[in-house]
């Protein structure tokens, strides 16, 4: 019982952050560096710091600081887009939601993967566009592609940018074959319609550390005019 209590005196004594650099006490005659109450003010520091810590921030992940730098570099790294994590669909709307189904002698709309770099040797920008083929939703009142499949690199007006490009185009007799609408009537009709562009799109919860992404959509509304 003795060799234990010698145990728990000395851990409290290596413990003790109040022991003084010189002798000021005698217990039975032998020097002593510290008192029964810096001990015991020693542990209680000890447990409440504890505490402290236990309660942080940094253990129940709340209260998060966000640190978001942005360098604006010259070329962003490509973004690979796949049915896994992207989808898009379009249509053309009015001030109701109404879905208007395409109507080739009035208007047209086309979805491209658009590549823009600049040739080294003719020192010109190129533009490389291929169409997306899409077919009427089977769910939905819109116009979902055949595939999802694209890949976004660079900035807008960068050397190297591929995008996606959502096109509505009027009939035209001059390339239709006479087989538009008149012309006031087209203009009449896509008045005040939008072309609505639904996609995926993702949102960072900076207090979920263990799964910060979430998936959810978004819309853009673009009025005709």
């Amino acid at each position: 019982m003795n060799k234990i209590f010698k145990i728990i005196k000395d851990l409290l004594y290596e413990a003790d952050i109040f022991k003084y650099k010189f002798n000021f006490t005698f217990d039975n005659g032998k020097e002593c560096l510290s008192t029964q109450t810096g001990k015991s003010l020693s542990i209680s520091l000890f447990v409440i710091l504890l505490i402290l810590f236990l309660e942080s921030d940094l253990i129940t992940k709340s209260n998060s600081t966000n640190l978001i730098q942005d360098l604006n570099p010259e070329t962003n790294p490509e973004i690979s887009l796949n049915s896994e994590n992207f989808n898009l669909r379009f249509g053309i709307y009015d001030q109701n939601l109404i879905f208007y189904p395409l109507d080739s002698s009035s208007f047209n709309l086309a979805i491209s993967s658009m590549f823009y770099y600049v040739d080294p040797t003719l020192q010109q920008s190129i533009k490389i566009e291929t169409l997306k083929k899409y077919q009427k939703c089977t769910n939905f009142s819109m116009y979902c592609l055949d595939d999802n499949n694209f890949f976004l690199k660079g900035l807008l007006n960068g050397k190297n940018t591929s995008l996606i490009m959502v096109k509505i185009s009027l009939c035209d007799n001059s390339t239709s074959n006479n087989t538009c609408k008149p012309k006031e009537e087209i203009n009449q009709f896509i008045l005040g319609k939008f072309l609505a562009i639904w996609y995926q799109d993702f949102s960072i919860n900076y207090d979920n550390y263990e799964n910060p992404l979430s998936y959810g959509s978004n819309a853009d509304l673009i009025i005709c005019y």
